[in-house]
């Protein structure tokens, strides 16, 4: 056979013959032409490189798409597994950012909290009891009233007086985000 002795011209045949079915046959398995083209280029190449193997035309034939099917589902696998790792690499980076907005949120309560817990601190004896006593252990106006041993109005105004001192010490400090927050956390023992 010509093609095994390396005739340049029975190379040319072979490949008119088999170039448009093959690259329909391979472009119906990839649905894509571009890709196919390719896949089709590199099965002539190992054509070529193994010419001597080959006693007939049926072999050629059956090489070539047997090589070439092979091509379409490893190149299908490997787009497969592009587009999934593309995906997943989407989806984390979505988590993460999502995350990081959560930490990020985290981090400002907690210096929020921090100020407010600060300046609960700098309250006078009194006011700072009754102002723990209702707002971190949750305790209410009676129960601290009956604890203490005192009117439930003293309850009452050391709360408004501790709630105004708080206010005016977060705000004289820029601290306009915790004086909202504590606004908020103050609504809901309201």
């Amino acid at each position: 056979m010509r093609f095994q002795q390396g005739d340049p011209a029975a190379a040319d045949i072979l490949f008119l013959r088999y170039v448009k079915p093959l690259s329909f046959f391979v472009e119906r398995l990839t649905g894509s032409a571009p890709d196919a083209q390719d896949i089709v280029a590199d099965t002539f190449i190992k054509l070529l490189e193994r010419r001597t193997q080959f006693k007939s035309l049926d072999n050629i034939r059956a090489f070539l798409y047997r090589v070439a099917r092979n091509a379409a589902i490893n190149f299908n696998l490997a787009s497969s597994r592009h587009r999934a790792a593309h995906e997943l690499i989407g989806y984390l980076a979505r988590a993460a950012e999502g995350r990081e907005d959560w930490l990020d949120n985290e981090q400002i309560r907690g210096e929020v909290l921090g100020a407010i817990y600060a300046e609960i601190e700098e309250l006078p004896g009194r006011c700072r009891e009754i102002f723990k006593a209702i707002f971190l252990q949750g305790l209410s106006n009676e129960e601290i009233a009956a604890r203490m041993g005192i009117e439930i109005q003293t309850v009452r105004s050391q709360k408004s007086r501790a709630i105004g001192l708080l206010r005016a010490q977060l705000l004289k400090k820029g601290q306009l985000l915790a004086v909202i927050y504590l606004l908020d956390l103050l609504s809901v023992h309201a």
